[in-house]
């Protein structure tokens, strides 16, 4: 018999070695290959969002950036040929208006001479000292260089822009000032909002500063969108580089002039996930051929099992006998089962009252003062108890105290805990709850008990607590500290509830209960 039974262990043990094998090389191969998917796939992703990327440069500065700068070349070549009176006269500003309703993305066109003379097309007002903006460019030297302001502020209303710019020399060679133009960064964001981006994510140009100077939300112009130092990695015409704080990945393309960059950000979550849901195809036929192996390995061992115990069971018993029927065995392990639950069941729970005893709240005090969590413990003790039993009897005793704590588990809900503390004294544990909030919720008990009507004439049930919140206390000093305010509610005329910095209701005591001696 023990050579049979020790035959069954080593043939269990080698299907058991078997299976790790087989499960264990699964998973490894899963592993290796996951990995590698998952490689590919991130690079295809950086691959789609490097074109993208450079499609928006391509899109927002060659298409709507560079043409702006051919307008203002036109400009300054205009001028170059006229004399001072000409750059001046209303035939010059015909010419701006013209070309700037034929350039989409631009709002202003400026000019400024050297001796402070201002005016702008439309006509939006004057400066008082032109020569101190941002677009003034006082370059001495002629070039088709078109120079960029950093963001700035409008001087009419304050709105953010970026300004091209360019110094005008007068028909002998001679600075005598500036012209601008002032980008409209609002409508250039619009087209980004047709951009058709390959997963969810941000697309924006920056400046050097980080600051937003294109945007499909024209709040978001002039924010602080990307940090200085990320800014600095980008020191190439194109790359990526990732956010230390938020893990998110910036794709960007650099200009040369202006010194921009177009940025696709994109958050590590939505790579994340658009990997993820590459790869649940593999995870799923990895999962069913996990399960496959494992109800294979079910399946022999659970045969081996019968065949070992119809072995065992023929020699024990003659070829008649059968072995324990397997459901009757896991039936008994239930039944076993509920029998202990209910048990701890009726450990847990006061008979008299359904609440949770006093070996209930010792524990659960301890648990929630060594958590740390805030809390508020509140005691209540039945008015006059001893002499409702002695009047009515205990049996009309044990009924109002059933009545009391059914309708304080009524009142309480799930914002706290009802327990039996000891005879006629019920404990309430409120978790995040402090005193006051407590406090109404007792309050509300008490005021629903004192108007019950009961059928044994001239009696009347009320009773009387004392709450305080938990301030890093022992349990043994919470206790004590809403005993004394129990004990002193009881002296107080009892009928109310009292807590350690708030005064109670007044409520209509008979002299009856206010003895001297409070029960």
């Amino acid at each position: 018999m023990i050579n049979k039974e020790n035959n069954k262990y080593g043939v269990e043990k080698n299907l058991d070695y078997a299976f790790i094998i087989i499960l264990s090389f699964n998973i490894i191969a899963f592993t290796c290959y996951i990995f590698f998917d998952i490689f590919n796939k991130r690079n295809a992703i950086y691959d789609r969002a490097s074109d993208y990327v450079y499609n928006v440069s391509g899109l927002n500065v060659q298409q709507l950036i560079k043409p702006l700068e051919n307008t203002l070349n036109e400009l300054v070549r205009v001028l170059e040929v006229q004399d001072h009176g000409a750059i001046e006269s209303q035939a010059t500003r015909n010419i701006f208006s013209h070309l700037l309703h034929a350039s989409h993305g631009l709002r202003t066109i400026n000019f400024a001479s050297r001796d402070g003379t201002f005016y702008a097309v439309p006509d939006i007002g004057n400066i008082d000292e032109p020569q101190s903006r941002p677009w003034y460019n006082k370059k001495n030297s002629s070039s088709t260089f078109v120079f960029y302001t950093p963001i700035y502020k409008d001087y009419f209303d304050h709105s953010h822009t970026v300004s091209i710019s360019r110094p005008i020399f007068d028909n002998i060679g001679a600075f005598y000032g500036s012209i601008s133009a002032d980008l409209n960064l609002v409508e250039l964001g619009y087209s980004m909002r047709a951009l058709n981006q390959p997963m969810t994510g941000e697309t924006m140009v920056i400046d050097r500063n980080g600051l937003v100077l294109i945007h499909s939300e024209p709040n978001q112009i002039g924010r602080q969108k990307i940090p200085p130092e990320l800014v600095l990695q980008m020191n190439n015409s194109t790359g990526v580089v990732e956010d230390p704080q938020t893990g998110d990945r910036l794709f960007y393309f650099s200009y040369t002039n202006p010194d921009w960059f177009a940025v696709y950000r994109i958050s590590h979550k939505t790579i994340f996930d658009s990997i993820l849901l590459q790869v649940v195809p593999v995870l799923l036929i990895f999962l069913i051929l996990t399960f496959v192996i494992c109800l294979m390995w079910y399946l022999t061992k659970n045969t081996i099992h019968k065949m070992m115990a119809d072995i065992v069971t023929m020699i024990r018993f003659g070829g008649e006998a059968s072995p324990p029927d397997i459901n009757s065995i896991r039936h008994e392990i239930n039944r076993n089962a509920k029998v202990l639950q209910a048990e701890k069941a009726r450990a847990d729970k006061d008979a008299l009252t359904g609440l949770f005893n006093r070996g209930c709240f010792d524990n659960a005090l301890v648990r929630h003062l060594e958590s740390g969590t805030p809390f508020s413990l509140a005691l209540i003790d039945i008015d006059n108890f001893k002499s409702i039993n002695d009047t009515w009897g205990h049996v009309i005793g044990d009924v109002v105290l059933r009545h009391v704590a059914r309708q304080g588990q009524h009142f309480v809900d799930e914002r706290g805990t009802v327990y039996r503390y000891g005879g006629e004294e019920i404990a309430v544990l409120f978790p995040e709850l402090d005193a006051r909030q407590a406090w109404e919720i007792i309050e509300a008990w008490r005021a629903d008990i004192s108007v019950k009507k009961w059928r044994e004439a001239g009696m009347k049930i009320t009773f009387s607590g004392g709450i305080n919140d938990s301030h890093g206390e022992d349990a043994e000093g919470l206790i004590s500290s809403v005993d004394a305010l129990l004990y002193k509610a009881k002296h107080g005329g009892k009928n109310q509830v009292l807590t350690a910095d708030c005064v109670p209701r007044m409520h209509a005591v008979t002299t009856s209960t206010a003895t001297s001696h409070p029960s």
